[in-house]
């Protein structure tokens, strides 16, 4: 691979990391910022938010521990590896959960 090839290729990846972190932020302020009610329409649109992310989360973990336990079904991995796989579920739910209890405490 040439300089010039690494050079466009390098060019072309920057190109790509600020179209999707420009994507990312339109996506997450669209509703904050189409409120533009005040604060009780802001927090709606931030509750809407939570329930999307909530449901989002509680469908990878499932298919996450389905993939799995089919693994361990069909004896590509241990059971100990399923274990593990629900501590981190586990772990990732604490975690939301934790910072709803932070926010509820700090936040508002």
């Amino acid at each position: 691979m040439t300089n010039r090839q690494r050079l466009q290729q390098a060019t072309s990846s920057k190109k790509l990391t600020t179209a999707f972190y420009t994507t990312l932020l339109s996506t997450m302020s669209h509703p904050v910022l189409a409120s533009g009610g005040g604060l009780v329409d802001a927090t709606n649109a931030v509750g809407e938010i939570q329930v999307w992310f909530y449901g989002f989360l509680g469908v990878a973990c499932l298919l996450y521990m389905g993939w799995q336990v089919g693994l361990a079904l069909t004896n590509k991995q241990d059971w100990m590896e399923v274990g593990l796989a629900f501590c981190k579920v586990a772990a990732a739910g604490g975690s939301v959960m934790g910072a709803s209890w932070a926010w509820s405490i700090w936040g508002s």
